[in-house]
């Protein structure tokens, strides 16, 4: 998993009710993501960590996957559980293996923008729909792209990525002294982040509150080469075209207790998601902005995907149209106009996360989930 994917950790890590072993394809951050039961496939075969091979064990998983079918021959296990719409399609002859039930959790680009570069997909999904016994989502919204990919409504429930609020303690936010204002943003350097349309609106901002300040925690990480390199260069192109080399920081990725330590430091989160011009979405909603909500942050985000059942409009957060670089400024603006609003809608966040986004609640649900999948089977 990579940095961007600690919310699968949880779900893992944080299971008071069962004990799970993990079955992995590769293991990368060993130290970001300690856990004694995990049998990756190139652990026991290195010579797939690089090169060709490498290569040719992303492009064909069940490579790995015929591996677990023999490690796994002679255990026993009541519920087996997929990360991902694809890997879980992969591991279909692993459900029929072991002779349990298998739940598989969606979570953006296997619904939204795999089925649409590489139709074959639709199909597998389909397979997978009839084979797999039940399937988690982030939202209302992407139970309803699961449906029109063919899954049937009373296999889908809905399951929110929670997050841990007693390590993310709530701190009402006030402006400065001398009414510096600071914007944090996080993400990969993805199109559907839309991180350029934040800078440009935090450029048109600062022209009516120049006290003003914009944190960018992220990079292009180089998985998806291109595209990522294209939006770096279209961040940085604004941030040069605008002037803002003196108000905007890049801090590149960092771990997760630094970006938590990092949304203490500022006043606004600022997460305007878009739809990709390759159909690719968030799926559900960035965790970053329900653990940003968590700790007191008012939300600047879009009306996109399961965002708006995270952030509260005109509540805990300000939602605008995808791409509405006016709309995001005005939304800035609404906080700078009230210095109060930053407080009030930080405080409502916390008890929204709280009631509906609260790590051990979620965990006590998905046991709930496992339990009744395993009696039904």
């Amino acid at each position: 998993m990579p940095l961007t994917t600690g919310w699968i950790y949880n779900q893992i890590n944080c299971d008071k009710y069962w004990r799970s072993e993990v079955g992995a394809i590769h293991r990368t951050l060993e130290e970001h993501y300690p856990y004694p039961a995990v049998h990756a496939f190139t652990d026991r075969w290195s010579a797939f960590k690089k090169g060709r091979l490498q290569h040719l064990l992303s492009q064909y998983p069940q490579i790995g996957i015929a591996w677990l079918l023999h490690y796994y021959r002679k255990t026993a296990f009541d519920v087996m559980h997929c990360h991902f719409g694809n890997f879980g399609f992969h591991a279909l002859p692993l459900k029929k293996h072991l002779k349990i039930p298998m739940v598989t959790m969606f979570y953006g680009f296997d619904a939204s923008r795999l089925p649409k570069i590489k139709p074959i997909w639709t199909e597998r999904y389909l397979e997978l729909f009839g084979k797999g016994d039940l399937f988690l989502v982030e939202g209302n919204h992407m139970k309803a792209t699961l449906m029109k990919l063919g899954c049937a409504a009373e296999k889908i429930r809905i399951f929110h990525l929670g997050v841990d609020i007693e390590r993310i303690p709530y701190k009402p936010r006030r402006l400065y002294e001398d009414g510096t204002l600071r914007l944090l943003a996080a993400g990969s350097f993805r199109e559907k982040k839309g991180l350029p349309y934040a800078v440009e609106a935090f450029a048109l901002a600062r022209k009516d509150y120049p006290r003003m300040t914009l944190t960018i925690i992220g990079d292009a990480s180089g998985a998806r080469g291109e595209e990522e390199e294209r939006e770096k260069r279209k961040i940085l192109e604004s941030v040069t075209r605008n002037k803002l080399q003196n108000c905007v920081t890049f801090l590149g990725y960092q771990p997760h207790n630094r970006f938590i330590e990092a949304l203490y430091r500022h006043h606004l989160f600022i997460s305007p998601s878009v739809t990709a011009t390759d159909g690719e979405t968030e799926g559900g909603s960035p965790v970053a902005i329900t653990e940003a909500s968590a700790s007191g942050v008012p939300i600047i985000s879009t009306w996109h995907c399961d965002i708006p059942e995270v952030v509260i409009h005109k509540k805990s957060g300000l939602l605008v149209k995808e791409r509405d670089v006016d709309s995001l400024h005005k939304a800035i603006l609404h906080f700078i106009e009230d210095h109060e609003y930053i407080e009030q809608y930080g405080s409502t966040g916390r008890a929204h996360i709280e009631a509906e986004y609260s790590l051990d609640v979620q965990m006590l649900k998905l046991a709930k989930i496992y339990k009744n999948m395993e009696k039904g089977f």
